[in-house]
């Protein structure tokens, strides 16, 4: 028998072809690109002269904007709960050199601190509408009311003393609230209370 004979395969090189572009195709790439570059430059541009030029040379003055005022916190209310007490305060009126008490709550001192500054603030009203306030005991609390805010004070000390007497007016360092009757109260004296801020 006659062997096959197995054919060899036999590697050739392969030569590299050639493409040609035909010149329509590449100049439109060409003009293609610089178009997406002068757009890219003239969009770097504005935005350089509408961050950087504009507010440089035409600068608008900003609108001043007025912030409203903090309204100073003076009195307006008072709550003692042991007494069940819960009345409105009003500034105290000067007639004539004498001090004029509200008719249905109690009044304070003008010239006497605000809510936001250490010292003492006095309010006082008739003994007709402090009834029971030599019931009150220490560590009571009592809760004065203003506009926006409200402080706490805690009862410290209880005393009577003549009308004449002028120390209860005094400041301190203190956030501390002085309240007392008038209108002859305990034969002719004012009973007084003495609280501090907690």
């Amino acid at each position: 028998m006659k062997r096959r004979r197995k054919k060899a395969f036999v590697i050739t090189k392969v030569k590299p072809k050639l493409v040609f572009v035909p010149p329509e195709k590449f100049w439109g790439k060409k003009i293609a690109g610089a178009i997406f570059l002068i757009l890219g430059s003239a969009i770097l541009t504005a935005c350089l002269f509408s961050f950087l030029i504009i507010p440089v040379f035409f600068q608008k003055e900003c609108p001043r904007v007025s912030l409203p005022e903090e309204t100073e916190q003076t009195p307006q209310r008072i709550l003692i709960p042991r007494l069940n007490l819960d009345l409105p305060i009003e500034e105290a009126k000067l007639l004539e050199g004498q001090w004029v008490l509200a008719d249905k709550g109690l009044s304070f001192f003008s010239g006497t601190t605000s809510f936001d500054k250490s010292g003492n603030i006095i309010i006082f009203g008739s003994n007709k509408v402090l009834t029971k306030l030599n019931t009150i005991k220490k560590e009571d609390k009592i809760y004065l009311f203003g506009q926006e805010k409200y402080l706490v004070f805690e009862v410290i000390e209880t005393e009577t003393v003549l009308p004449s007497d002028e120390t209860i007016f005094g400041e301190g360092d203190q956030k501390t609230l002085t309240l007392f009757s008038t209108s002859d109260y305990l034969k002719g004296k004012r009973f007084v209370i003495k609280a501090k801020k907690i």
